[in-house]
């Protein structure tokens, strides 16, 4: 752990202060709270705003904005977010851009985060904040996509695994995989080799 912590930028907390405290208390957030590496968390309501960073990036980091909403769980309370790009339209490329905006000094991170502030949280995040439905809006959207990628992942892994099973006339695994699978997502290839499978699994031809 003291290597990982030995990686983090000591300015990118009272550099990011300077430069979001005042600005996000007159908006009605609450006084930032820090992490270990120096990342803040702001909080109006159920609303929230991270401005962090990848440790793993030393000595060149990327700046990055979470904007979410704060939803109640069984245990404790989920934050949801969004990657701020998400909600920078396609065609301004520039500001979808902004975690290539990289800093390794404290002056590089100012700059950069003015920037930030002026160009992309005051124009994109704070319209989303005064609009708690909007941004709930795409929280939902966006996790059903992540989900939507991860079953798609999920899915292209299994399809691999039952075409090897049926090519190294493993048919007991391959009519086990290619049943776990629902019929609409295989191709007519797959649908044929799940035929043969359920057909041979029993070791007769």
């Amino acid at each position: 752990m003291g290597d990982w912590l030995d990686l983090t930028a000591e300015y990118f907390e009272p550099v990011s202060r300077a430069v979001f405290d005042d600005y996000l208390k007159g908006h009605g957030f609450r006084h930032g709270q820090a992490d270990q590496t120096g990342a803040l968390t702001y909080r109006r309501d159920r609303t929230f705003l991270q401005v962090t960073y990848y440790v793993e990036d030393s000595p060149n980091y990327s700046p990055m904005v979470s904007l979410g909403r704060i939803r109640n769980a069984w245990l404790r309370p989920v934050f949801d977010s969004i990657g701020l790009w998400y909600a920078i339209p396609s065609d301004d490329t520039e500001a979808r851009a902004y975690e290539l905006w990289r800093f390794s000094d404290a002056e590089q991170l100012e700059g950069g985060l003015i920037r930030l502030r002026r160009e992309v949280i005051e124009v994109y995040a704070r319209p989303l904040w005064e609009n708690p439905e909007q941004l709930a809006g795409l929280v939902r959207t966006r996790r059903g996509e992540i989900k939507a990628e991860r079953q798609s992942e999920i899915l292209k892994s299994k399809k691999s695994e039952a075409e090897r099973a049926f090519r190294a006339a493993d048919y007991r695994l391959a009519a086990t995989l290619y049943g776990q699978m629902d019929e609409p997502s295989l191709s007519a290839l797959e649908r044929k080799r799940y035929a043969l499978s359920r057909k041979y699994r029993n070791g007769s031809r």
